[in-house]
């Protein structure tokens, strides 16, 4: 063995160990966390305004269903072969998304979120040895806690990692792990996966890359990185240093500040109105106020633009694009608006006989920096003050009761924006965030056969209902006598603090039991106060608060099957006009509807 090979095999075994943790199928995933009848059925997920398939499950690829198909191509085919079809949720996809990551954090405090559905992960400090056996508990945790698929891809590098992650996923025996930080399995793999397979070779770098004779990624790496260079330029180089061991892709611990923001949007339907373009505007400034205040950012000037559709043949052709001026660097939507506003004003031409069609609009800023040390103006100065605790009290009343609760006049109303707005016409409920879109359970009180005041029902004769939620996905018992009331103990929130529940009668067990398949011991005792069981503790699952409103002959209790947070974080919140009864347990312990 030469002295370059054994310095390559120290890089590759005895260096660092990055691992990327990637859902897979991820949006089509998290349709199948909350719908049982979808699992083995293919299934997809189109973009914004139902356009074209950007997720696609293997039955779905099975089929032919190519990424980026558009929608209204393939809406006979998807119909014939029982394909299911859902617009984006990316609300659901987000928080689904957020539990994921808090698994990963409780593995290894360092973490760098690189997508939504892809983290990678430093496993550095375990012995080569722990890191596999890490991978796939974290891969299990992440199954049974949130329901989701991932693979586990380990490398020395960022490069090596997608690179194993790519393997993981496409090589069954593997069970969704690849650890390339193995010098056999390193020399295994790379030369048997095609060069087209790297992270950053894309189509337009295949045929620079087959003319030097690189087919394999063991070619690249061992090619002289001077004439990739100049083929593929410093992206090209750095690529082989990473296939050698030698990382050149730090992780990003911190995300880098925003250097520009953009809210740009295709409309559901051609814009011939001002009015319309104008209230179009306006939410996409109110947009990108919310972004810069979150990140404690602001603009001094402002890019509009709109133009028509290059697909609309022997239709007029117009783009228009302008950048408005501040008076200083602001986040504030009340600023910003009337900044888009003129934008739309200085470019509008009035409409002729053969109008102009407007199919997407947006609003661009770059340049950003942070409010607290930006330069204020002399003449026409903002008050920062007034509009920060305005812009905070909009933004809080929008965090409570969801985005658009509270919004400018100009930005329209809801009914007033269907003419322009994003069209999701297939999206599901967001299961996770949104109260009023959770299913509902409903519990019949059991009475008395003697005793109308008194409550019968017993360990043995538990009144059961069916979840509003797929077919029979949770069982309850009932929550109450028909007069009592679940409620929050004040230990609940606490970190494993369990959830109390008021006694409702003296011969009354308070039951909450789990489906027949899962073998859980009673959550209750005779004195009505509800604990965590041994075995449910065990596999990462608790119980959260809250409470059934009774009715003269019925409970009605909503609820979720993944709740608010994972364990170790705060649980459910409630308000004075909506109680919540929810589970938190893994989905995986749900039994098969």
């Amino acid at each position: 063995m030469s002295s370059a090979e054994a310095r390559l095999r120290d890089r590759i075994g005895g260096g660092r160990a990055l691992a990327l943790i990637d859902g897979n199928s991820f949006y089509c995933s998290c349709e199948r966390v909350f719908d049982s009848k979808l699992a083995r059925v293919p299934v997809i997920v189109l973009s914004n305004n139902d356009g074209c398939a950007i997720a696609r499950t293997p039955e779905a690829k099975a089929l032919g269903i190519k990424m980026g198909d558009p929608y209204f191509k393939i809406r006979g085919f998807c119909e014939a072969q029982g394909v299911r079809v859902f617009s984006s949720n990316y609300t659901l996809y987000g928080d689904m998304s957020a539990r994921i990551n808090a698994i990963y954090r409780d593995a290894t405090p360092d973490v760098e979120v690189y997508s939504i559905d892809e983290s990678f992960l430093d496993l550095t400090a375990f012995v080569r040895r722990d890191r596999v056996a890490l991978a796939r508990d974290i891969r299990a945790t992440v199954r049974a806690w949130t329901g989701i698929p991932t693979c586990v891809g380990i490398g020395p590098t960022k490069t090596l990692a997608k690179l194993a992650n790519h393997i993981a996923k496409t090589v069954p025996e593997l069970e969704g792990v690849c650890d390339l930080t193995e010098p056999a399995a390193y020399d295994h793999w790379l030369c048997r996966i095609h060069v087209g397979e790297l992270w950053g070779v894309g189509r337009a770098s295949l045929p620079k890359l087959k003319a030097m004779g690189i087919d394999t990624v063991a070619d690249l790496r061992d090619i002289d990185p001077r004439p990739v260079r100049k083929a593929l330029t410093v992206v090209g180089e750095r690529m082989i240093h990473e296939l050698r061991g030698v990382s050149c892709l730090g992780l990003e611990l911190v995300p880098a500040r925003r250097k520009g923001c953009a809210v740009t949007r295709s409309f559901s339907g051609r814009v011939t109105e001002r009015a319309e373009l104008e209230q179009a505007a306006a939410a996409h400034a109110t947009r990108l106020g919310e972004k810069l205040r979150r990140e404690g950012l602001g603009t001094d000037h402002i890019t509009v633009f709109y133009h028509t559709s290059e697909h609309d043949r022997g239709e007029p052709m117009r783009s228009v694009s302008t950048v408005v001026r501040l008076p200083e660097a602001t986040n504030d939507t009340l600023a910003l608006i009337p900044a888009a506003l003129h934008g739309v004003a200085r470019t509008w031409r009035e409409q002729g006989s053969q109008p102009w069609r407007y199919s997407k609009a947006g609003v661009v800023t770059v340049d950003l920096v942070p409010l607290t040390t930006s330069q204020r103006a002399l003449i026409g100065r903002l008050d920062r003050d007034r509009a920060g605790r305005l812009m905070g009290a909009m933004d809080a009343c929008n965090a409570r009761w969801g985005r658009g609760a509270v919004v400018p006049a100009r930005a329209g109303l809801e009914r007033q924006r269907r003419t322009w707005t994003t069209k999701f016409e297939m999206r599901t409920p967001r299961y996770t965030t949104q109260v009023d879109e959770l299913p509902t359970a409903h519990a019949s009180r059991l009475p008395h056969p003697r005793e109308q005041d008194r409550c019968a029902h017993r360990p043995a004769l538990q009144a059961r209902a069916a979840l509003a939620f797929g077919d029979d996905l949770i069982r309850l018992s009932m929550l109450g006598d028909g007069r009592g009331e679940v409620e929050h103990v004040a230990n609940g929130d606490r970190v494993g603090g369990g959830v109390g529940v008021r006694k409702i009668c003296g011969d009354c067990h308070a039951h909450l039991v789990i489906g027949d398949g899962l073998g859980l011991t009673e959550l209750a005792d005779g004195e009505g106060s509800i604990r965590h069981s041994d075995r449910l503790a065990r596999r990462g699952g608790s119980l959260d608060a809250i409470s059934a409103r009774p009715n003269e002959q019925r409970t009605t209790a909503r609820l979720t099957p993944c709740l608010d947070q994972l364990v170790g974080m705060r649980a459910v919140r409630t308000t004075e006009a909506t109680k919540i009864a929810a589970l938190k347990i893994p989905l995986s312990m749900l039994p098969p509807s």
